[in-house]
């Protein structure tokens, strides 16, 4: 073989070498993500979404999301469409009851803090849901219940417990340079024999609540019909002093009459005559004294 065929497939050999090299070195940083380099196993800089290339077995990406993942506690895990799946936490109230805590968790790293984020928690986004996430979330969510009986996780304010939870894991993600987007707590689920005990309290509470409206009712039912009543008997009162005075009044004027009657009498004697003959006009018997008999006999009516 000549000395030009051999150059020829030389150049042509380091040629593909180098489109290899090439094609293998170039990455396509997503959006949403950010990525610490490292050359030799040292950070040496951060590159940013869009088209990149790097140093095959030299250089390293190291990526993390700057969107929200989510890690989820559930009882089926592979029915979860959560980013990061994990098991439910058992957990145990300060009464003794155990219980079995849901919840969801959002969480980014911001572009600027990949580098720390390498080098103090995890080399890609899976360590720091290992380390930081998953260690610290399911140690707070077990000590928070224990500070609460079971009753007031079941019918208590939830929202107050959730916030009290996002509050402690706010501060220690931060702590780590992770951002807490949100923390969910989802659901607790409580004994099947406790829940059957709260259920019958709370029937019994609502027959308890019902007897005293109930009896409620009765007794301002009793007050109207005591009232109306009394009503009633006060009009039926006020009507008789009434009906009382009418007569007493009217026993009054008749009295007074009858003595002006006879006052009349005594002074003017002739009108008793007088009142006699004008009731003759209208009799048609009479009788006429005597010491033996009484006689009586029709007379005329008179004519004027």
């Amino acid at each position: 073989m000549r000395t030009t065929e051999k150059a020829f497939w030389a150049l042509a050999v380091l040629l593909c070498v180098a489109v290899v090299v090439f094609l293998s070195g170039i990455r396509i940083v997503d959006q949403g993500e950010v990525c610490a380099v490292t050359t030799w196993g040292k950070i040496t800089h951060t590159v940013s979404p869009g088209f990149t290339w790097r140093w095959p077995l030299v250089q390293f990406y190291r990526c993390y999301s700057t969107r929200a993942v989510i890690y989820e506690t559930s009882d089926n895990v592979e029915e979860s469409q959560a980013d990061y799946k994990d098991y439910v936490v058992e957990a145990n109230t300060t009464d003794g009851q155990q219980i079995g805590v849901k919840y969801s968790i959002s969480v980014h790293i911001k572009e600027g803090d990949a580098t720390y984020v390498y080098t103090n928690v995890g080399k890609d986004m899976s360590e720091v849901i290992e380390r930081v996430v998953k260690f610290y979330s399911r140690s707070v969510v077990r000590l928070t219940m224990q500070e609460y009986q079971a009753d007031q996780l079941y019918t208590g304010d939830v929202f107050e417990v959730q916030s009290g939870i996002e509050q402690k894991l706010s501060e220690l993600f931060t702590e780590n340079h992770v951002v807490l987007n949100a923390f969910v707590l989802r659901k607790i689920d409580f004994d099947a024999d406790y829940v059957q005990t709260i259920e019958a309290q709370q029937i019994a509470k609502e027959k308890i609540e019902t007897a005293q409206y109930d009896a409620q009712a009765a007794v301002f039912s009793a007050q109207q019909t005591i009232e109306l009543a009394t009503g009633t008997a006060g009009a039926k009162g006020e009507q008789a002093k009434g009906d009382a005075q009418a007569a007493i009044i009217n026993a009054e004027a008749e009295a007074k009459a009858i003595a002006l009657r006879g006052q009349a009498l005594e002074q003017f004697p002739q009108v008793l005559q007088l009142n006699f003959i004008e009731m003759l006009k209208f009799a048609n018997f009479m009788f006429f004294p005597s010491d033996t008999i009484t006689p009586f006999f029709p007379l005329p009516p008179t004519t004027k």
